[in-house]
């Protein structure tokens, strides 16, 4: 598993690391090109990213437009005093702010809190809910808004190890993406 790092200052990946203790490998890319097809390859688990570089712009709003990909959680690389930047990061869906300068201890606990938290709720898969995250979620807002009418649906898919078995675990998994789209 690796974490992406979009950014054109030089974040020394080496200390990153170390600082994540060999738990995930750190890949760079130049571009918002590259970093997607870094991610249609399926390696990145997650994505520290500039988003006030020209590169990387327009990254995060291609990769959450694009259901081909998996939705990774995304931070965002903003400098300390820019709370406007910070906003705007969150806004375009970001699911956490880290500062520049690139503190490496505080960076790497950071992102491995909130990696451990996120893939406990979301299929890594699909990018749903997990059953019991699903459950908690639903419940609340049914909770919430007990007056809205709610419609869930469940798929069950029968005899699915047939597809792994007949196309192999890619095709599967491919499947249970669109599955998940659906």
């Amino acid at each position: 598993a690796a974490i992406l790092i979009l950014d054109n200052a030089d974040i020394d990946s080496e200390l990153l690391y170390a600082g994540f203790k060999g738990d995930y490998y750190i890949e760079q890319a130049g571009d918002s090109a590259e970093a997607l097809q870094m991610m249609r390859d399926g390696i990145i688990i997650a994505v520290l990213c500039d988003l006030a570089a020209p590169q990387y712009k327009d990254f995060l709003q291609q990769l959450r437009s694009d259901s081909q990909l998996p939705q990774v959680p995304v931070f965002a690389l903003v400098a300390e005093d820019d709370d406007e930047g910070q906003l705007k990061a969150l806004d375009m869906g970001a699911i956490g702010i880290l500062t520049k300068p690139v503190k490496p201890q505080i960076l790497c606990a950071q992102v491995r809190n909130v990696l451990e938290n996120y893939w406990y709720q979301i299929d890594s898969l699909t990018g749903l809910y997990n059953n019991q995250t699903f459950c908690h979620e639903a419940f609340q807002r049914i909770t919430e808004c007990p007056e809205e009418t709610y419609l869930l649906v469940c798929f069950d898919v029968d005899n699915f190890k047939a597809i792994n078995a007949q196309y192999g675990r890619k095709v599967g998994d491919r499947v249970l993406k669109q599955i998940g789209i659906i």
